[in-house]
């Protein structure tokens, strides 16, 4: 008993000669990991599905592209619609080396993914990734941070349970590498040893090789007037993207593809609400829902406006860790497909401003609230979320606003103060032609939003509505869907199947009125790539607004391993329901309908 009293006044003393700023972040972390915790428990997990509920795929990621990307089938990795760049994806493969060709093909058979963990030697995979990729963390982590062993350890602690270091461990995304690479690269680029400074620039690289936005990173060298060495570093990126293709069928056609797949998800995912997302656009279309024509118009610009400015701005700006700070937010913010754990990034500011001590401003506590709230979770939503088992996917919670109103509050705020810090510097016709430039390019990039907009039916939507089941499509099985029209032009229309080894679906799109078929597919079942929607190009067909228009598939010689995904019971209104072998069901089927 004694022990325990000595050891707890040795923590209150050590507590009362923290600075404020770390007792702020040391007491807000372990007050919110707490009451966290706790609301977990008493609501049975209803308080972590805000943020981490994902319909049973946890270490979806990983297992995803371990099958994607094994050994022997290496050569048609970009024909299953990966977005991933090639060393990511090398990696995956390397480690399906370790597997037996037996397990590698039993792996194949699987539609789902997630249910590759029942296979020992994947499963083992994954153990032993997450040990290695967790105590590289923890080492590098160790080794950035200043103070002592126990601050060390609390803050390394603190961190790998905040929301999106809790949500990457949750998806087993290899974005926990990449960071574990761009940290690297700024604990050694300052480095005396001329092999560990040279490793830095290699790191760095790998980082942009896994996941492309590190790679903005660079800029800081390019700040620092290391001109040599920024030289060297993106050709060590350049060999980091370009080479890997030559595992995967080729560079030219791998380039070309990769890139085409990623266009395409960004079109698919950027219609979709916020929900998990972290980034610009997420934000605005959140703030403006409801509103199409606008949060394409403002999200299309502004992100464009943000990144051009907060390149220029970050090299006005002081204090390294505001600059490593407004890096941050555009690796989060830009991308439109930023998912919550692309939070991790933030660890690299966050380290650097509280060790930051000299110079102090209050001002500084904007930016570590601004971290805090994209960091801490925070369940506004508990009581939506126990009524509502589907609520944090289906719905945006509280705290996603919070998150990414915090990532454009802190990038605007750098923003204005690296332009003034180069006004400072006798350089106002440098940011002014800057400046000028940059809106014109964000007013073309916006008007683009404009004219590209793709409005789904909220109704039909499974991405918006969740999709928690599918339904059999055995030989001669037909499900319909109705909905109407809102403009004069159809765009496609997605659908989500799970493949089987024979049959094929037969796709049609009928007016519902007169039955008139407008148009019609046939797609073979080995040809579904499970996990991805599938795009059906109506190529602009004209129809006419206001009018009811039916999906229809039909299954011919398929098995029970084919089903079609359908969203949710009783989450659709009215009766805008599926029809299944002619009887009206109470969900909706997975469809997703754009116009123009």
């Amino acid at each position: 008993m004694e022990q325990v009293k000595k050891y707890w006044n040795d923590i209150l003393r050590k507590l009362k000669q923290t600075e404020t700023m770390h007792k702020v972040f040391y007491l807000a972390s372990s007050l919110a990991f707490c009451v966290f915790s706790l609301l977990t428990a008493l609501t049975h997990f209803a308080a972590a599905r805000l943020y981490f509920y994902k319909g049973g795929s946890s270490f979806y990621d990983f297992f995803y592209c371990l099958r994607f990307g094994n050994y022997l089938d290496r050569y048609h990795l970009y024909e299953t619609h990966t977005i991933y760049p090639p060393l990511a994806n090398a990696i995956y493969c390397i480690m399906s080396r370790f597997m037996s060709t037996k397990a590698i093909r039993s792996m194949a058979d699987f539609k789902n993914p997630a249910e590759i963990i029942t296979i020992s030697e994947a499963a083992i995979l994954y153990t032993i990734y997450f040990i290695v990729t967790l105590l590289l963390f923890v080492a590098v982590t160790k080794s950035l941070k200043k103070g002592s062993k126990f601050e060390k350890t609390a803050f390394t602690v603190l961190i790998l349970f905040s929301v999106p270091f809790m949500y990457q461990f949750e998806r087993a995304n290899i974005i926990f590498v990449a960071l574990i690479f761009s940290m690297l690269f700024l604990l050694w680029k300052d480095s005396e040893n001329a092999v560990l400074r040279e490793a830095s620039f290699v790191s760095l690289s790998v980082a942009a090789g896994i996941k492309l936005y590190p790679a903005i990173l660079g800029l800081i060298l390019v700040k620092e007037k290391r001109w040599k060495e920024a030289i060297r570093t993106m050709v060590y990126g350049v060999l980091a993207f370009v080479l890997p293709f030559k595992m995967f069928g080729g560079i030219r056609t791998g380039i070309k593809a990769m890139f085409g797949n990623m266009f395409g998800t960004i079109e698919t995912f950027d219609v979709k609400g916020p929900g998990y997302h972290l980034n610009y656009t997420a934000f605005f279309k959140a703030l403006l829902e409801g509103n199409a024509t606008i949060s394409n118009f403002v999200s299309g610009g502004i992100v464009t406006l943000l990144l051009g400015l907060g390149i220029i701005a970050f090299f006005g700006l002081k204090k390294d860790w505001k600059g490593l700070l407004l890096l941050s937010c555009l690796i989060l913010g830009v991308p439109s497909i930023s998912y919550t754990y692309a939070g991790i990034f933030l660890v690299m500011p966050l380290i650097f401003l509280l060790d930051a001590t000299k110079d102090r401003k209050k001002t500084d506590y904007i930016y570590l609230i601004g971290i805090l709230l994209v960091m801490l979770p925070l369940p506004f939503d508990l009581k939506a979320s126990m009524q509502n088992v589907y609520y944090g996917f289906m719905e945006v919670p509280v705290s996603m606003y919070l998150a990414c109103g915090a990532v454009f509050g802190m990038t605007v705020l750098l923003i204005i103060e690296g332009m003034a810090g180069i006004v400072r510097e006798q350089k106002k016709a440098v940011v002014a032609a800057v400046a000028a430039v940059t809106l014109l390019i964000a007013v073309f990039a916006g008007w683009r939003g404009y004219g590209k907009i793709n409005e789904p039916y909220s109704y039909t939507n499974y991405m918006t509505k969740i999709n928690t089941g599918k339904e059999t499509m055995s030989d001669g099985a037909v499900m319909t869907q109705e909905f109407t029209t809102k403009k004069a032009t159809l765009n496609s229309f997605y659908l989500r199947f799970t493949g089987g080894k024979e049959g094929s679906y037969k796709i049609s799109l009928k007016d519902a009125e007169n039955k008139e078929v407008l148009y019609t597919e046939e797609l073979m079942v080995k040809d579904v790539v499970n996990g991805q929607n599938h795009r059906f190009d109506t190529a602009n067909m004209p129809v006419e607004a206001n009018r009811d228009y039916v999906v229809e598939v039909e299954a011919h010689g398929t098995t029970d391993n084919s089903k079609i995904y359908i969203t949710e019971e009783n989450v659709v209104p009215k009766d805008e329901v599926a029809t299944y072998q002619g009887q009206k069901m109470k969900y909706a089927m997975g469809l997703l309908v754009f116009e123009r």
